[in-house]
């Protein structure tokens, strides 16, 4: 690739052998990338294709597969901390008669967690704890610990007294916050707000 004015210049010589061929699969070749992006036509130049491609042109319609995969890292990354907290309350447990720790500060002294394992990786703001009344024996689908709505694009992560963490949508979370104040209801524990 050479600089050009508005973008790069994509230069390929050929022999006289396999010039047809090369012409060809180049050909082809870009035209697959011109599915995606209107590419000018090519300059044929004796032994040289030379296409004028406008870097912004490639790139802005490739932006929201490249942001897809961003949130979609954030969003792995963020449940992976949720399974690790779950893990460390889940030996706190051990360590502390059943009962889970009063706050999630506890587990950076008593579960040697790192303080950034306490926030979402994309926000960096904590956390919302739920389990500080609950222990080992609490039903499954009380929540423990979920990120603030809107710290994820459309997913609320979430996890579970029995540890397994799960992105809810929005719709998805407040039925979940709703079921784990029924069942807090039931066992006398106050109800609680996301």
């Amino acid at each position: 690739p050479y600089p050009g004015p508005m973008g790069a210049f994509v230069t390929i010589k050929t022999s006289s052998e396999t010039k047809a061929k090369m012409l060809q699969e180049t050909l082809v070749s870009m035209s697959q990338i011109n599915n995606i992006v209107q590419l000018p036509p090519p300059e044929i130049l004796h032994d040289k294709i030379m296409y004028h491609i406008d870097i912004e042109q490639l790139i802005h319609p490739l932006m929201p597969m490249i942001q897809k995969i961003r949130t979609d890292i954030y969003g792995s990354r963020c449940m992976t901390q949720l399974v690790g907290l779950g893990k460390a309350i889940a030996l706190y447990q051990n360590d502390f008669k059943e009962s889970n720790p009063p706050t999630l500060e506890a587990l950076i002294e008593t579960e040697d967690v790192h303080p950034k394992m306490l926030v979402c990786p994309k926000s960096n703001l904590p956390y919302v704890y739920r389990g500080n009344d609950l222990d080992a024996r609490s039903s499954s689908s009380m929540i423990l610990i979920h990120d603030q709505p809107n710290y994820h694009k459309d997913r609320i992560h979430v996890l579970y007294a029995d540890c397994h963490a799960k992105a809810l949508t929005p719709a998805e979370f407040l039925e979940a916050i709703e079921r784990d104040n029924r069942i807090r209801k039931e066992h006398n524990l106050p109800e609680k707000q996301p």
